[in-house]
């Protein structure tokens, strides 16, 4: 033990020195920045999937409406040429745009049902914070 010492003590030297010339710098982890950063995170995630939720349900129900009104197939038809290759089009595409509309507004709801699971989670981050004393 009485042999290594010198050597423990230039490496303390060197830390020091070098922490002092300012080519070492220590990390400091801040416990209380990094819970403060989880929470930021959950919330906005949740406001990430609420606004998501809200766009493509726009959308969905503006194709929706679209495809309702013959509108969507009739604006290709039209460019098309009248005949029944042209009807046949316009219907294609009317069915296509429901179909969109469709898978848009359910992704939608998929994007609404996990907002009260991310509500949960950051209740019950809120809360495991609480018990250390750290308001959020």
């Amino acid at each position: 033990m009485a042999i290594t010492q010198p050597r423990r003590v230039a490496a303390i030297e060197d830390i020091t020195r070098r922490l002092e010339n300012g080519d070492f710098k220590l990390r400091v982890r801040a416990l209380e920045a990094e819970r403060r950063l989880n929470r930021a995170d959950l919330v906005q995630t949740n406001i990430f999937k609420g606004v998501l939720s809200g766009v493509l349900f726009n959308f969905g129900v503006m194709l929706l409406v679209l495809s309702g009104n013959g509108s969507a197939g009739g604006a290709i038809g039209v460019g098309a040429g009248v005949g029944a290759g042209a009807a046949r089009n316009a219907a294609i595409v009317n069915k296509v745009v429901t179909g969109c509309g469709k898978v848009l507004v359910g992704l939608s709801m998929f994007c609404l049902a996990q907002l009260p699971f991310g509500v949960r989670r950051l209740k019950k981050l809120d809360k495991y914070l609480e018990s250390f004393g750290v308001k959020g």
